[in-house]
């Protein structure tokens, strides 16, 4: 009877999170529908992540930011989001089943993240799981890149070019072909050129 709930459970969480607009789907998706996916969007260094049990009993993450950069939606210098799984250990710890896939945050990392809004049960989720969180490397000489879950392979796919995300592509020499991480700057305002429509 438990294994019923259990998977039971698993399918009403599945589909919460699907319904989402293009939000936490393991389809390849480019990155205008991760931009317009995202309720919020930022880059920030997760200063704190405890893994807990909700009122309902589902085992869930919660992550703090120090915000650096705010890219999408009403986000303060700090921000806290709550997120359906946990890490292997703490699956193990709180008897609960470990959610493959879900992206996890790791204290003193930085990232650049789009989470969908939040369910009715308080949790968010990167936009397109892996696709939608993204590691930041800074290099010795203080550039920065991003990568995300899946070497951002398909953020260009299908993607309509804006004279700014031309202009940005050309000056960064970033391929649109190949995947890899990218600078930094350069994907930002290409962000911000697919939010204003410009």
């Amino acid at each position: 009877m438990k294994g019923i709930k259990t998977t039971l459970l698993a399918f009403i969480l599945v589909s919460i999170f699907s319904v989402q607009a293009d939000a936490a789907q393991v389809l390849s998706i480019n990155l205008e529908k991760t931009v317009s996916g995202a309720d919020v969007a930022f880059s920030g260094v997760c200063t704190k992540a405890y893994a807990h049990k909700l009122d309902n009993g589902l085992l869930a993450t919660t992550y703090d930011f120090n915000v650096l950069d705010d890219l999408k939606g009403n986000v303060a210098d700090t921000f806290s989001f709550t997120q359906w799984g946990a890490t292997l250990e703490d699956s193990k710890k709180y008897a609960a089943p470990y959610i493959y896939g879900m992206p996890k945050y790791s204290v003193g990392d930085e990232y650049l993240v789009f989470l969908t809004a939040e369910t009715s049960l308080g949790l968010r989720a990167p936009v397109g799981l892996g696709q939608g969180k993204f590691n930041i490397i800074r290099a010795s000489n203080g550039t920065k890149t991003v990568k995300n879950d899946h070497n951002n392979r398909s953020i260009f796919s299908d993607l309509k070019m804006t004279k700014g995300m031309v202009k940005n592509l050309k000056a960064s020499s970033i391929s649109t072909t190949s995947p890899g991480p990218m600078n930094y700057d350069a994907f930002v305002n290409i962000v911000k050129d697919l939010e204003k429509g410009e």
